[in-house]
């Protein structure tokens, strides 16, 4: 029987898609790491098309053809590696043209391989107001939320709300400081009084919620029907970021019947087969929807609640296994392939916290 053959999109240095990988070669996977954001500049990729045949190949070491494979996880992709001695006119030209063809590549190939997740669910899922509209429609509570660059509605929006808001992104940005590092834009409490508000406002679509005091975050994290949730219980303070507030403990959840139909709703609404949602647990014990990933990480749970078996349970989905192989994540952390794997990316526990 020939092995099953496994293609990872995603970029060099990725810790969490390397776990992974390795724990799919153990198990006897063929595993192919394809990171797509080194086209153009470090590869070529060729469709050829004739009257009966469509072949798209790429022109890298270790991947010559995109065309048979049984499951395709789509763990992050991020076009595009441009040249750096492009002119910005040609380097425009360049991103237009590039990204035109690239973004619909993933319809041509992979026709009978399970995708985790399908390349147009997952972009529809990126939309942040698509996940609160469907996230409402499946019966779970969201914050009151407004979306816009209207000073005038942003402001009374805040006020209505008694200046207690949480304003934040539509897409996962970072910002390059004057010194030349990089800042990621996260959620934080909105400062209505800093100066030039209102054309910082009306520059950009944001997202503002009420603020919604919360004692712990919940991460329900779907993989296939497997459905695991995690509480996370906070440290004292006013941060709105769990990762800027700090974590207590990390620890098992009984997820309650009715959020657990309405995960699988928003799921299937989205045509997603793994994501992970958050949540806002508050003083009364209501759950708060916040946001779905559906290229989420979920290591880092399970060397808090080991028996979740994430890693096994995400293996087993791509092998097209009922039941998690024997997997367990500090084995393949610790295992020699996994180091030869990761290669010059940093240590595991920088990245799998």
């Amino acid at each position: 029987m020939m092995p099953r053959r496994i293609l990872i999109c995603t970029h060099t240095g990725d810790v969490h898609a390397l776990a992974v990988q390795t724990a799919l070669t153990g198990a006897g996977a063929d595993v192919m790491n394809w990171n797509p954001c080194d086209f153009p500049a470090k590869q070529s990729i060729s469709l050829e098309i004739s009257q009966w045949n469509t072949r798209l190949a790429v022109k890298k070491p270790g991947l010559e053809s995109l065309d048979e494979f049984d499951a395709i996880w789509l763990r992050r992709i991020d076009w595009i590696g441009l040249w750096p001695r492009h002119e910005p006119a040609q380097s425009a030209l360049t991103r237009r043209h590039c990204t035109f063809f690239s973004d619909r590549i993933f319809d041509l190939f992979g026709q009978k391989a399970l995708w985790v997740n399908r390349k147009d669910c997952a972009a529809r899922s990126e939309f942040k107001p698509k996940q609160l509209e469907m996230a409402s429609r499946a019966g779970l509570g969201i914050p009151e939320t407004l979306i816009s660059n209207d000073p005038e509605k942003v402001l009374e929006f805040a006020e209505k709300k008694s200046w207690k808001v949480v304003a934040k992104p539509l897409l996962g940005e970072f910002l390059t400081e004057a010194d030349g590092s990089f800042r990621a834009l996260h959620a934080e409490r909105f400062e209505p009084t800093i100066p030039g508000i209102e054309g910082a406002i009306s520059q950009i679509p944001y997202i503002y919620q009420e603020y919604i005091r919360a004692v712990s975050e919940i991460r329900v994290t779907i993989i296939g029907s497997s459905v695991f949730a995690a509480r996370i219980d906070l440290a004292e303070g006013d941060a709105v970021d769990a990762h800027r507030r700090g974590v207590r403990s990390i620890t098992k959840f009984a997820l309650p019947n009715s959020i657990h139909a309405a995960c699988s709703q928003l799921m299937k609404s989205l045509g997603l087969i793994f994501g992970c949602i958050d949540f806002l647990l508050t003083d009364d014990e209501q759950m708060i929807f916040l946001e779905i990933n559906q290229a989420g990480q979920f290591l880092w749970l399970e060397r808090h609640i080991p028996e979740h078996a994430y890693l096994g349970t995400f293996c087993a989905l791509l092998l097209g296994l009922e039941r998690p192989p024997n997997i367990h994540l500090e084995d393949v952390l610790d295992s020699s392939e996994f180091c030869e794997t990761l290669g010059d990316a940093h240590p595991y526990a920088d990245h799998l916290p």
